[in-house]
């Protein structure tokens, strides 16, 4: 393909990219306060976000185990069924002001959200193999500008508007997001299944499908102990997300604070994540490694946080953490896993993190209801060290 394509390539899976992590901004980043305006308590608001997580992580699973054996191009098919799914929980989100169905409709909404982080994976590995697309950090570092300008936006909208306008910015977003994927399905020639190019390969996806994940993991012994880590360290990191509001208020802020805290640490993560692509992919083992250093240093200054400028610090190594750890694990995968295995291991990267919120949700979900914020804080680093350190064994095995 010719270098201005490409450009024009890149662009668009940067644009849709870049409005899929805004949308896990306004949905999943606000679930606490948006949940809270409709009348949820904390243990409620856990189970939902667990309940949500489970869903993802089921779904997800599937369908990256199965884009190795239904052909390169159903990745567009089923990120097109999730948009499809966002749209019409979205519609009843806005008709509904409580109760189950809303329950059910945020679940829906948050569960199709997070579900699509590792087709994009997929979606970005397969477009580097049919065009001269490479530098997943920097397409991603789009995706912390989005997320961050999203933040930004929904501490304003919720502080002065009613709750509900953030479904309305999702519902310009998911828009956005569907017409990059018609224009990318459109502009990247993608063999089908069935095609020459595929051909050689029937044999190796007839075994896709979630059925193969044990054997994949038994072949490669290092990465549950990794996966074993990542969800440790997700545990907290998407739990601190998801109840950020009750560490803002405790150390005196508020949803507009949040919203500011979440803006500008993750405008500092997109720095790193731009240098960390362009770093050789043959240190990729050796940034994978720092990145749970920091997440378990950043951990204690969070801990130790009782102000506002204290907790941006704290939130600002968390970004540098996830910077590196992003392109670093793609990364790594690539280096280390076979191509035709390459959507069950980053399905299981992107998705393992999922079973850890889930586990998070519902734990700190009860935690936030009868213990102080500062106990809930000393828990999360015991978790994090021990994911940290589980990650760091996976890592240097075999």
């Amino acid at each position: 393909m010719d270098r201005k394509n490409d450009a024009r390539i890149y662009f668009t899976y940067a644009l849709s990219l870049g409005t899929y992590w805004a949308g896990v901004s306004t949905i999943v980043g606000f679930a606490a306060p948006y949940l809270q305006s409709k009348g949820f308590a904390s243990t409620e608001l856990g189970v939902l976000v667990a309940a949500a997580n489970l869903i993802s992580l089921l779904l997800s699973l599937e369908l990256s185990a199965r884009t190795d054996s239904a052909g390169e191009r159903a990745v567009f098919t089923y990120l097109f069924a999730l948009l499809a799914v966002q749209i019409a929980s979205m519609a009843l989100l806005f008709l509904c002001h409580g109760g189950i169905i809303v329950a059910l409709a945020y679940a829906a909404l948050s569960s199709s959200i997070l579900a699509g982080s590792a087709l994009y994976v997929k979606l970005f590995v397969t477009l580097s193999k049919y065009s001269s697309l490479s530098g997943y950090g920097k397409a991603r570092a789009s995706g912390s500008l989005c997320y961050a300008l999203a933040s930004f936006a929904g501490g304003a909208v919720m502080k002065a508007f009613p709750s509900n306008m953030l479904i309305v910015l999702n519902v310009i977003l998911v828009l956005v997001q569907l017409l990059g994927l018609l224009s990318l399905k459109s502009r990247c020639a993608i063999p089908s299944l069935g095609s020459a190019v595929d051909g050689e390969k029937k044999a190796v996806r007839s075994r896709g499908g979630t059925a193969e994940l044990l054997p994949f993991l038994r072949r490669n012994p290092g990465f549950p102990m990794l996966l074993l880590g990542v969800a440790l360290v997700f545990m907290v990191h998407n739990s601190i997300t998801t109840f950020m509001i009750n560490i803002v208020e405790y150390m005196g802020g508020d949803v507009s604070d949040m919203g500011i805290i979440n803006g500008l640490s993750i405008l500092v993560e997109i720095p790193f994540m731009t240098l960390c692509s362009r770093i050789d992919k043959k240190h990729c083992r050796t940034l994978l490694m720092l990145s749970f250093a920091v997440f378990a240093f950043k951990i204690c200054i969070t801990a130790t946080a009782r102000s506002i400028p204290v907790l941006f610090i704290a939130f600002a190594l968390r970004a540098v953490a996830f910077a590196i750890y992003t392109p670093a694990v793609v990364d790594y995968i690539a280096s280390r896993i076979p191509y035709e295995d390459s959507g069950k291991a980053q399905g299981l990267a992107a998705n393992v993190p999922m079973l850890g919120t889930m586990v998070g949700s519902v734990l700190f979900g009860f935690m936030f209801d009868h213990y102080s914020v500062p106990v809930i804080l000393l828990s999360f680093c015991t978790a994090i060290i021990l994911g940290s350190a589980a990650a760091l064994i996976g890592i240097r095995k075999k």
